[in-house]
This record gives C-alpha cells, sequence and structure tokens, in this order.
C-alpha cells in the first residue's frame, strides 16, 4: 500500500538524518580534539621557549658543572641492564665517543668523563669535545647511536615530546 512505503520512506529518511547527525557530531569532537591538541603545542612550544630564554639568561659555567656532577653519578647508577645494553652497543666498533659542552670543559672535567665512560660503557677508542652553546648548559654525549643528555636543550625539548606522547 501507499501508506506503508511512505511510512517506510519515511523511516528510512529518519535513520539516514539520525546517522548524518551522527557522524556531524563524530567530526566536529574530532575537530575540537585536533584543536585541542594544536593549542596544547603551540602553548608547550612557548613555554619551552620562554623556559629557555630564562635559563639561557642564568646559564653558566657553575651550572654547567653541576650539571656534569650530576651526569657522572647518573653514570655510576645506572641499571644494569641499561649498563649491558649500552656495552652491548659499544662492544662494536666505534671510533670516537663525542662530549658535546656549551661551555669549555676543564681538563679535569674532560678526563673525569673518559674515565666514568670507559669504567661504567665499557667505551674505547677517542674521545673528542666539542662546544654547542646553543645546549645552554650541560652535556650532551655522542657514543654510536646512543645519546647521553644532561642538557637544558635536550630537557627542554623532551618536555614538549613528551607531553606530546601523552
Amino acid at each position: 500500500s501507499l501508506q506503508k512505503e511512505r511510512e517506510r520512506q519515511v523511516a528510512l529518511l529518519r535513520a539516514e538524518l539520525s546517522a548524518e547527525r551522527e557522524k556531524e557530531k563524530l567530526l566536529e569532537k574530532r575537530k575540537r580534539e585536533h584543536e585541542t591538541q594544536q593549542i596544547v603545542e603551540i602553548a608547550l612550544q612557548q613555554g619551552a621557549q620562554f623556559a629557555s630564554q630564562l635559563l639561557s639568561a642564568v646559564a653558566s659555567p657553575e651550572v654547567e658543572k653541576q650539571l656534569v656532577n650530576l651526569l657522572l653519578k647518573q653514570l655510576e647508577n645506572l641499571p644494569i641492564e641499561k649498563l649491558e645494553q649500552l656495552r652491548s652497543v659499544n662492544a662494536g666498533d666505534i671510533n670516537a665517543t663525542i662530549i658535546t659542552s656549551a661551555y669549555p670543559l676543564q681538563s679535569t672535567t674532560q678526563q673525569a668523563l673518559k674515565y666514568a665512560c670507559k669504567a661504567s660503557l665499557s667505551v674505547n677508542g677517542e674521545f673528542i669535545y666539542r662546544q654547542d652553546p646553543a645546549i645552554i648548559a650541560g652535556l650532551r654525549i655522542n657514543i654510536g647511536a646512543w645519546v647521553l643528555a644532561t642538557n637544558l636543550q635536550d630537557e627542554l625539548a623532551g618536555f614538549v615530546t613528551f607531553n606530546n606522547d601523552i
């Protein structure tokens, strides 16, 4: 009958409209989530930039020395699993360990770092010392594919990256 066909068509249209509304709600929700994520990312980048400027103003060889001491303590206290990982990588032929600092390192500090890397990580080969003011204060140690970092630049970058991973 014509009435039943009309009712069927109306019910079909209502179902289609309801599905379309649900689809629009989902799209709007995704759009809001994306906009919120963009705002969070911008805020984190601005926060890291502000912190970087602030820390650059107070960075000094003394701050770097404290960060070097922190790294040396961390090397002494690395869990055995992490040490074994690092040592297994270093069992290959690593020609050089590159230690980058924001400020010139005293020879006693260079020797302490060299000793710690050899003792804790079984690192052999040449030790190359570089300066890069961009790291603000602290150290970055490149051993093959591994990077050990205790510096303000990497910590700030890690802060932004960490939050994006959440």
